[in-house]
């Protein structure tokens, strides 16, 4: 991101002319990003000694000054001393979870792999779905996986780690400190 980085005002013809990242010169934490699929917006900022960049939305929904609104008010929000993203992500429960997490994986993986992770996440993890987020630590994960093994099999277990991990890993960057499947199964 950091060198190839445009600079300059974001508008309606900016958007229109743009090939990878621009970072708005009236907001130096907001940018946008062409990808495959459009423009996307987002904000910059540190958090903890961290760096992070999240996205606030699509062009289209979102217009260059909505979304210029939208960081500065998240950005207000970091300021405070409050990651506004890990706020309101932490809470959501692990089902809303998964579901956002397939409908953004479908594209990407085969049918027969998006099948099975669909089927790890849908049905093997289902003690977990009435839980938040931030509920989620790594005994509850190993009780989980213990009880997969112990029905299922280690193939299974494995299989259901491998899933969490990346559902994890895809999700919860940035919303919790510890990733509670990052960690090998000592079985």
């Amino acid at each position: 991101m950091g060198a190839q980085m445009a600079v300059g005002k974001i508008t309606i013809s900016s958007i229109a002319k743009l090939s990878g990242w621009l970072s708005d010169t009236h907001v130096t934490a907001f940018c946008a990003r062409r990808q495959t699929n459009g423009v996307f917006y987002y904000v910059r900022y540190r958090h903890n000694g961290t760096q992070v960049v999240r996205s606030i939305g699509r062009h289209g929904p979102l217009t260059p000054d909505t979304a210029r609104a939208r960081a500065k008010q998240l950005l207000g929000t970091v300021a405070g001393g409050t990651d506004p993203f890990a706020q309101t992500l932490a809470g959501e429960g692990f089902a809303t979870a998964v579901e956002r997490y397939l409908e953004r994986k479908r594209p990407a993986l085969k049918p027969i792999s998006f099948r099975e992770t669909e089927r790890y996440l849908r049905n093997h993890s289902a003690p977990l779905h009435r839980l938040r987020l931030d509920q989620i630590d790594r005994r509850k994960v190993a009780a989980l996986l213990g009880e997969i093994e112990t029905t299922r099999g280690p193939v299974s277990r494995n299989r259901l780690r491998s899933v969490l991990s990346a559902l994890f890993s895809w999700r919860a960057r940035g919303i919790t400190r510890h990733q509670p499947c990052g960690w090998h199964w000592q079985g």
